[in-house]
C-alpha cells in the first residue's frame, strides 16, 4: 500500500514543503478547525494535527467504510460520514466527536448511497 504524504504551504501556493508522511494510510479527506488543529482521515484511522503540522497524532480508530468525510467546526468537536462506495450493498452513517475524533456516536445510519458533511 501506498503512503500519504500531506504538504503545506505559507505563501497561499506559491511553494511547498512536506511536513508529513504515514506509511501504509489512504487519505480520503482532510479539515482543519483552525490554523493550529486539522484532521486527516483515511481507511486505517484518522490523523489529529496540532501546531500548524508540528505535531500529529495516528489515531487508530478506523470507519467501517471505502470513504470517510470529515468536518470539524472547533477544534476538539466534529463530524464525519462514512459509507462503501456500492450503495446497494452497505450503509452510510452521520457520526459526531466531542474529543477530538478519538471517540464517535453515530447520529443516523441507513442504508444506501454515501453522505458528505461540509460547513
Amino acid at each position: 500500500m501506498d503512503s500519504t504524504i500531506i504538504f503545506r504551504s505559507l505563501d497561499s501556493g506559491y511553494s511547498w514543503y512536506q511536513i508529513h508522511t504515514q506509511p501504509g494510510f489512504e487519505f480520503t479527506d482532510a479539515d482543519f478547525a483552525d490554523n493550529d488543529h486539522g484532521y486527516v482521515a483515511g481507511t486505517s484511522g484518522i490523523i489529529k494535527i496540532h501546531i500548524g503540522g508540528q505535531s500529529w497524532v495516528f489515531s487508530a480508530f478506523t470507519f467501517p467504510a471505502d470513504h470517510v468525510s470529515l468536518s470539524f467546526p472547533v477544534f476538539d468537536t466534529g463530524f464525519a460520514t462514512w459509507g462503501t462506495e456500492y450503495f446497494w450493498m452497505g450503509s452510510c452513517s452521520i457520526t459526531k466527536s466531542f474529543d477530538g475524533g478519538t471517540t464517535w456516536i453515530d447520529l443516523l445510519t441507513r442504508k444506501g448511497s454515501i453522505i458528505t458533511v461540509s460547513r
